[in-house]
């Protein structure tokens, strides 16, 4: 099982207010198609996932590449049922890309708290 994680769109990762550097453009045009290449595998994996019946739930967040269009925010399966069951599971991811940012910037992050009914 893996967790996805969204990279940055193009040209985000420039500071704020700084122009883009020349050889910074290539870079994000290089980055845009891993991207589709990441993304493309993602929906591979999780249709892998979804075709092995050992999952009956799903939830996800996509995010658009223009940014006045919203997130869309994906439940099927079981969770379209329970939905504070899949607001668990979108904790659960939360946590997990949390502790994944502190492993990246070299720190060690403490286990996360479990809820008590689990």
């Amino acid at each position: 099982m893996g967790i996805l994680i969204q990279f940055p769109q193009p040209g985000t990762r420039t500071p704020h207010g700084r122009p883009l550097a020349r050889n910074s453009i290539g870079e994000d045009i290089k980055l845009a198609s891993m991207y589709r290449q990441d993304l493309n595998r993602a929906a591979a994996l999780l249709l892998e996932h979804v075709q092995s019946d050992e999952y009956d739930g799903i939830a996800l967040v996509l995010k658009p590449i223009c940014p006045n269009l919203e997130p869309a925010f994906v439940v099927a399966g079981i969770y379209r049922h329970k939905l504070a069951e899949a607001a668990d599971a979108t904790i659960q991811l939360h946590l997990q890309i949390k502790i994944r940012a502190l492993q990246q910037a070299g720190a060690t992050p403490s286990p996360p708290h479990t809820d008590a009914r689990s």
